[in-house]
């Protein structure tokens, strides 16, 4: 199965959407800090 990975452009298109799914994943866990963060500063500056 990993045996396609000894091709270039197999390895490169691999190695980039691994790159996207931890950035999809970064992304998420970044909205859910600032969903969660967000209402607690607005409230303390009023």
């Amino acid at each position: 199965m990993l045996d396609v990975l000894a091709h270039r452009v197999y390895r490169h298109l691999f190695l980039a959407q691994v790159i996207a799914l931890i950035g999809t994943g970064l992304t998420t866990v970044a909205l859910a800090l600032l969903v969660t963060i967000l209402p607690k500063v607005r409230r303390a500056s009023c």
